[in-house]
Order: C-alpha cells, then sequence, then structure tokens
C-alpha cells in the first residue's frame, strides 16, 4: 500500500510539476561577471556575488538595477544573513610565498592556495538596531579563511550561527562553523569526511536541517555528485539523490541548491553545473530519480538557484545565476549573468 500511495504521490508531482516544462527562461540582468550566488534577505533584499564583486539587485519601475558593493575587485562567493549583517565569502589575488606544507594533500594545496589567494568573510551592516534598513557603505574583514582550501557556500542557521563549506574536489573538503554573536568567534571543523563529508559546495539551511551538494572521489573509477542533508542538532547526514559525478559534461558536479514550495510540495532544487540544468528533489526522503529536471543546457552552467522572494522576483519564478566558463570569460553574453523562470 505504501508504495502503490507513493506511486501515485510520485505521478501526482510529475503531473503539476511537468505543466511548467514549457516555461520561458528571461534574463534579470546581464554582466554579472561570473555570477555566483544570490540570496534574499528577510526585508526583501536581493544580493548577487560574482567574480568581481557583490551586487545588490533592485527593481525600480519594472527594470533591474545593480549596485557593486565592493570598492576594489574581488571574487564573490557564498552569502548569508545573520542579524543584522549580510556575510560574504571572497577573495583576492595576493601572491605571498611561503613554504608549502607537505604534511598531506590538503595541506599542501591549501598552503599553496594561500600563497596565491587571500581569502576572508566580510561583513557590512545591512540593518540599524532598529531594524530599519540602511545602505551598504562598506565591507568589513570579520575573520580570514586561508587555512581553507576553497570557502564556497554559506549559510545561517535559526541561531545566526554560519556554516561554510570548503570545497576541494577531493574527499578531504569540510563543513566549518563560526557563531558571530560570540565574544570570541572561532572556525570550528562541523563536519568532515569521518561524517560523510567530502568536497561540500552549496549549503542551504531550511527549518535548522543542513542542505548541502556533495562531490565524492573516494572511488576514481565510481565518483558520484550527491545531495545530502544533515540535522544540526544531531549531525547525521543522510543522502538525498546522488548520480554518476566528474569535473566535466556529461557527468554531474552539483552546486548551489535552494529549498522552496512547488505546487504544494516542499522541494530542493539543485543546480547541475555542468549539465546545464535545475533538478527538484523530495526534502523528505531518498529518491533514485529526481521528480523533475530541466533539460540540459536550459542554464549557461548554472551555480545558484533561489525561490522567488515575492519582491525582486516573482514567488512563483526560480531565480538563476549563470557563471558560464570558469574565469576565463566574465564578459559574453553566455553565462555571467542572472535569470528567472516561471515555475508554473
Amino acid at each position: 500500500m505504501k508504495r502503490f500511495l507513493s506511486s501515485l504521490f510520485i505521478i501526482f508531482f510529475y503531473a503539476v510539476i511537468l505543466t511548467g516544462c514549457d516555461s520561458q527562461k528571461s534574463v534579470v540582468l546581464k554582466n554579472i561577471p561570473d555570477a555566483e550566488n544570490s540570496i534574499f534577505t528577510k526585508d526583501g533584499r536581493l544580493f548577487v556575488t560574482g567574480g568581481q564583486n557583490t551586487y545588490e539587485i533592485s527593481k525600480i519601475n519594472g527594470s533591474f538595477l545593480k549596485q557593486s558593493l565592493f570598492e576594489k575587485p574581488h571574487n564573490c562567493l557564498g552569502l548569508a544573513e545573520s542579524g543584522n549583517y549580510l556575510y560574504v565569502l571572497a577573495t583576492k589575488v595576493s601572491i605571498s610565498p611561503t613554504i608549502p606544507d607537505f604534511s598531506s594533500i590538503y595541506k599542501f594545496l591549501t598552503s599553496i592556495s594561500a600563497n596565491i589567494y587571500d581569502k576572508r568573510l566580510y561583513r557590512a551592516k545591512i540593518k540599524d538596531e532598529n531594524g530599519k534598513k540602511i545602505d551598504i557603505l562598506h565591507f568589513e574583514t570579520f575573520v580570514y579563511l586561508n587555512d581553507l582550501f576553497l570557502p564556497n557556500g554559506m549559510d545561517a542557521d535559526s541561531k545566526g550561527r554560519l556554516y561554510i563549506s570548503d570545497e576541494t574536489f577531493l574527499p578531504t573538503g569540510k563543513i566549518v562553523r563560526i557563531d558571530p554573536n560570540s565574544d570570541n568567534p572561532v572556525l570550528e571543523t562541523w563536519l568532515d569526511s569521518s561524517n560523510g563529508v567530502y568536497a561540500p559546495n552549496g549549503i542551504k539551511i531550511h527549518k535548522d536541517t543542513l542542505f548541502f551538494s556533495d562531490f565524492d572521489a573516494r572511488n576514481i573509477l565510481n565518483v558520484k555528485a550527491a545531495v545530502k542533508k544533515v540535522s544540526i542538532e544531531t549531525k547525521e547526514v543522510k543522502t538525498i539523490f546522488k548520480r554518476p559525478g566528474g569535473l566535466i559534461y556529461p557527468f554531474s558536479l552539483f552546486d548551489d541548491l535552494a529549498v522552496g514550495m512547488v505546487n504544494g510540495y516542499e522541494v530542493v532544487a539543485v543546480c547541475d553545473f555542468n549539465k546545464g540544468s535545475i533538478l527538484f528533489l523530495p526534502t523528505s526522503k531518498n529518491t533514485s530519480e529526481p521528480y523533475y529536471e530541466y533539460k540540459k543546457s536550459t542554464f549557461a552552467s548554472p551555480s545558484s538557484v533561489n525561490f522567488g522572494d515575492g519582491n525582486v522576483i516573482n514567488k512563483n519564478h526560480i531565480l538563476v545565476t549563470e557563471k558560464g566558463l570558469l574565469m576565463i570569460d566574465q564578459w559574453s553574453d553566455y553565462g555571467n549573468k542572472i535569470s528567472e523562470m516561471d515555475l508554473n
């Protein structure tokens, strides 16, 4: 009976989801070099990161406008809101040669990375003490991240604690945590390979469950791209979905993700960077197939997806950052933009 009801549920889910398969993608804004991540704040503001800056996106009289927030170019990645602050992961080239640490592959790669890139967690105040919106005047360094290889995805839990993925593409990645409300904020390794976390990328927290994309290359003959979830309270990691993974097409490389409602069902939407698609998966159980997936190459290397907030972006739409060709092409119309698509 359970299998029968489950089958009916999946058939009905396909029926309602597929009503959106003919939806047309529309470009929100071009000229977002290496478009990377996005966040809708609690008070309805939209921020987007890219290979040159962090931008605030506004909608005025039906037209979208962007404002650059860093004074100098930065490669900006994950975004999170905690308290009255917007937090941004960002790097910039800063050659500082030191002797590499040869004690492990991870430490060697991290020390090489630290020699080339200055990696920091920045923050800027976006609300005053009364919760009133204020314009971003400048970003300040909150903590240095040079002990991480590639700080990428980020989100905050209900207590304001920040979770950051350290992506390596090797089974040496981890998720670190820091409490910005602490008198002495310190980075701690929260999950690593001993917990079933190998090369995490995107992070999204929903109802104190942390969803993340992962890349499991422990067996080079059976690499898996996966979407997983973990209870923040119990730290128990569960796999929702996985399929053959790799750094190039036709294999999958899952990037950022978002949790939202589609036709009354709670789903996690996931970017497949290599295939140019968005998958919709159930949040509550493991599945061998996505409930629905946009056809390949719908997007130019999608890096992040968000459900519309009903303010800047229609609530029945998704917002997708299209990165395009990594780092080597930051100006063409292939990628380097943010787009939206109707879910209905």
